[in-house]
């Protein structure tokens, strides 16, 4: 999903670095620890293409894309303040 953000951002998905982390040896208290949940969940859109005929507007990364330009530049969230706190003590433990 992050090479998929990436490249619908227009970066390319191969310069990522990718760091994998246990949540349970962190105590993050009501911080979240961005991005990824740590329960699964699941989507899928074959019930409904085969049940009410629908067909998606959009591929993966091009609904990303559109919503990248559409709702995050559009909303000027690129400039917003963001607390890397949690991150940067991630990071720090690798």
């Amino acid at each position: 999903m992050a090479r998929a953000c990436a490249a619908a951002a227009g970066k390319s998905p191969e310069a990522l670095k990718l760091v994998h982390y246990d949540p349970k040896k962190f105590d993050f208290g009501k911080r979240k620890a961005f991005p990824i949940r740590v329960q699964h969940f699941f989507a899928d859109i074959h019930k409904a293409k085969a049940h009410l005929n629908w067909k998606p507007e959009y591929d993966l990364i091009s609904g990303l894309k559109d919503s990248f330009e559409n709702d995050y530049l559009a909303s000027g969230r690129q400039t917003a303040e963001i607390d890397f706190s949690v991150d940067e003590e991630i990071l720090a433990t690798v």
